[in-house]
């Protein structure tokens, strides 16, 4: 576990940390443990997990959580109606403005950045322990000015609210029709095109019992959070002079995202709404 951050980053930081420890732990016991979910119900089983998050960690990099980076580097810029990106760059922005602000305010200098030895030792810590100390990923092992940090925070903030929203909140509305994404399979996949049959399908797709497991488990994933990223859980963590406004700046940022993407699901038939700040869990808990 990273050692706690400097007083002023780690009050930014602890609305998007709740309860992310208790989940991963349930995680492992539940749902990718022996006998949890994924031995009964995905063809992975509990063996695979290993080779999986091998395989994620090892295509991991900085780009890639950071959203602007990964826009780009995949080349959707200018993808018309990617609503993906359309919201999460507004909001990736609106916690940016909001952390960049938090960050001058209780960082005069970049040297007082680059000297700060708690600071150093987090990032350091987080670079060894949960990346694996792997240079090729880009991840930052120092942070040497005011504008690395916030990109840093950011990114930080961004994945564990809105990007955990964008992946996990849709999952009951995709899978529960679970031709969509079948868990497992009971027969291959067909080898020409036309040959496939009704009875072919129903014979592939998994039984009743593992297609019960599978929906209730995706299910409980997207239950609707208790917790959200407007803003109301930081309103108590900074409560002096112009920190308290950057919050409410931040905050008043959220509702106006949120507006704009009530206003275009309106005349939409399939809404996007998973990165609708009302919708958005402030942490990894579920």
């Amino acid at each position: 576990m990273p050692l706690v951050p400097p007083p002023s980053i780690g009050r930014l930081i602890i609305p998007h940390l709740r309860y992310t420890l208790e989940i991963n732990t349930l995680a492992r016991s539940e749902l990718v443990g022996p006998g949890g979910s994924f031995d009964q119900a995905v063809v992975t089983g509990n063996g695979g997990i290993q080779e999986i998050l091998l395989r994620g960690m090892n295509d991991m990099t900085y780009t890639s959580l950071c959203l602007p980076d990964d826009i780009e580097s995949r080349g959707v810029q200018s993808i018309p109606n990617y609503f993906y990106k359309e919201d999460g760059m507004k909001i990736w922005k609106a916690m940016e403005s909001y952390i960049s602000n938090i960050v001058h305010y209780y960082y005069l200098t970049d040297e007082t950045v680059s000297k700060d030895p708690e600071l150093q030792v987090w990032v350091a810590e987080i670079f060894d322990k949960g990346f694996l100390s792997n240079k090729s990923s880009g991840i930052p092992s120092t942070i040497g000015n005011r504008v690395e940090l916030t990109k840093y925070l950011t990114m930080i903030m961004f994945t564990c609210s809105a990007q955990h929203a964008a992946v996990n909140s849709g999952q009951f509305d995709f899978y529960s029709w679970l031709p969509n994404g079948p868990t497992t399979m009971r027969k291959p996949p067909p080898a020409s095109k036309g040959s496939v049959t009704y009875q072919n399908i129903m014979e592939a797709l998994p039984a009743v019992n593992t297609t019960a497991i599978a929906i209730a488990a995706v299910d409980l994933l997207s239950t609707e959070p208790s917790d959200r990223t407007t803003g109301k859980l930081h309103k108590c963590l900074f409560c002096r002079g112009d920190a308290r406004k950057f919050v409410e700046e931040f905050r008043g940022k959220l509702v106006e995202i949120s507006k704009s993407i009530k206003e275009r699901n309106q005349d939409k038939k399939l809404k996007y709404n998973y990165l609708d700040p009302d919708l958005i869990e402030s942490s990894v808990s579920i």
